[in-house]
């Protein structure tokens, strides 16, 4: 059966399903589906049933959460600009890790980027939870895949392309220090960690292959 989701906000979407409404997660659930998109399809994802009206109230949620992209930008500059004077100040004070330079601030942009998106899906759970505790009390698991193979291919094609200039960028700031590609390196690893959010999205239609309560 064919389903379509709609936005209740960065981290959840709603669905119907045989007369049946659902608040579908789509936070990765493990490494793998972190690393690379089309894992989620493969893995079971959590959802949880709700009411028609709890359905029809969250959907209405999405409006509410448009000015969050341009918060979430700023917080991705502020961590790269964080980052060129962290490696200013070890330049500075001439610290020898026996390793790159380059190599650990890439390491502190990563690892910054993916606290950074851990801590806003905590705050989407903690916005939905506040207002319906209730949803949460019974998990279900699902497999659900995006329809169509000229539509897989594409999102495929779309994907690789990114992790392709992500890694020549990585590459270049690794070898050469070029604040430019540093920065550019710093966006491109947090567009790529949020791409595993991409796997479920609203408007396209996905095929629903296992629904089942635990």
């Amino acid at each position: 059966m064919r389903i379509k989701f709609s936005q209740v906000n960065f981290r959840y979407l709603v669905f119907n399903y045989k007369d049946k409404f659902f608040l579908f997660d789509r936070y990765p659930v493990n490494l793998l589906c972190f690393i690379f998109l089309p894992m989620s399809w493969i893995f079971t994802q959590n959802c949880y049933e709700i009411s028609k009206e709890t359905y029809q109230n969250l959907r209405t949620l999405n409006q509410e959460n448009k000015s969050e992209t341009i918060s979430i930008t700023f917080i991705t500059s502020l961590i790269i600009f964080l980052s060129s004077i962290l490696k200013k100040i070890i330049y500075l004070l001439e610290v020898d890790f026996g390793f790159s330079i380059n190599l650990l601030i890439l390491l502190f942009i990563v690892l910054a980027d993916i606290l950074l998106i851990n801590l806003w899906s905590k705050r989407e759970f903690n916005k939905v939870s506040e207002n319906y505790p209730q949803i949460f009390m019974e998990k279900q698991k699902v497999k659900i895949r995006l329809d169509g193979y000229k539509k897989i291919t594409k999102l495929m094609f779309l994907y690789l392309m990114i992790y392709f200039i992500a890694a020549v960028s990585v590459w270049i700031e690794l070898k050469y220090g070029n604040y430019f590609f540093m920065i550019g390196s710093g966006i491109i690893i947090f567009i790529v960690l949020l791409l595993a959010f991409g796997s479920f999205n609203e408007g396209a239609e996905y095929k629903v292959r296992l629904l089942k309560e635990i």
